[in-house]
């Protein structure tokens, strides 16, 4: 009984982990495109305003202090 209770324990826990890990890749794959539309946007914002990179630098570390 305790045996079968453990490969039961053991195979729910296994599944779980197959669709956290699903989901957690879903998720990354979100945030690795919104991470690229933000770079894109904000070097076009740079073009237009003539902002260079030590500029757009400066408004990170205001943005995101440490």
């Amino acid at each position: 009984m305790r045996t079968e209770a453990d490969t039961e324990a053991a195979a729910l826990r296994r599944e779980t982990d197959e669709f956290i890990d699903a989901r957690m890749a879903s998720f990354e794959s979100v945030l690795h495109k919104t991470v690229s539309q933000v770079r894109t946007a904000r070097a076009r914002l740079s073009e237009r305003s003539g902002l260079d990179a030590g500029d757009t630098m400066k408004l990170d570390r205001r943005a995101f202090p440490e």
